[in-house]
């Protein structure tokens, strides 16, 4: 997944680390795609629901959203937003699935998605789900073996988008200012 990088440089940190991101921050154009508002929240987040490359770009053409060269992209797939209104059971109950059982929505990994974000441009890619991509995943196609190492495309995951949605939505506007830093913390690597 690293390329040339070996095990020793990845223990050091200072060839796959975050601290570049930490020194500068992420600063750029973002994009919401809100693919929840869109499906009229017509799917279980809980499930393994694939969202297409056709299905992104109809959200886009639907919002009037035209992507530019290194657009931050961010898809609302409603996860956070189901999450929030769960009980507190709902919530205890989805802790007790045994590991890598769990089912969520997220982007199809499927080279045409791949194709979608690669010929976007896009700098980053986030969204609201536990894994960007949908979850399990698919053996043959595996987003972060391109997005990290081979694009160095920075992912976000579980990213609360509700306030933002609304204001998209309120606005009419889906496009904004971005900016981020991560944490650094001596040690983290991607």
């Amino acid at each position: 997944m690293t390329g040339q990088t070996t095990p020793e440089q990845l223990e050091k940190t200072t060839k796959c680390g975050v601290q570049a991101w930490a020194a500068q921050g992420i600063v750029g154009r973002g994009v919401l795609l809100d693919y929840w508002s869109y499906a009229k929240e017509s799917y279980d987040v809980n499930s393994r629901h694939p969202i297409s490359a056709k299905d992104l770009k109809a959200c886009a053409m639907a919002q009037g959203t035209q992507f530019e060269y290194g657009d931050i992209l961010i898809i609302r797939t409603g996860w956070i937003d189901t999450y929030n209104k769960m009980t507190q059971e709902e919530r205890v109950k989805l802790t007790e699935v045994p590991a890598y059982s769990h089912t969520f929505v997220g982007v199809d990994q499927h080279p045409d998605v791949a194709d979608f974000l690669h010929d976007n441009y896009f700098s980053v890619v986030a969204s609201d789900s536990p894994a960007f991509e949908v979850w399990p995943q698919n053996k043959e196609w595996n987003h972060h073996v391109n997005l990290l190492p081979k694009w160095g495309v920075p992912i976000g995951e579980l990213w609360d988008l509700e306030r933002l949605a609304e204001v998209c939505q309120q606005r009419g506007q889906y496009a904004f200012f971005f900016a981020s830093t991560p944490n650094n913390i001596k040690g983290k690597h991607l």
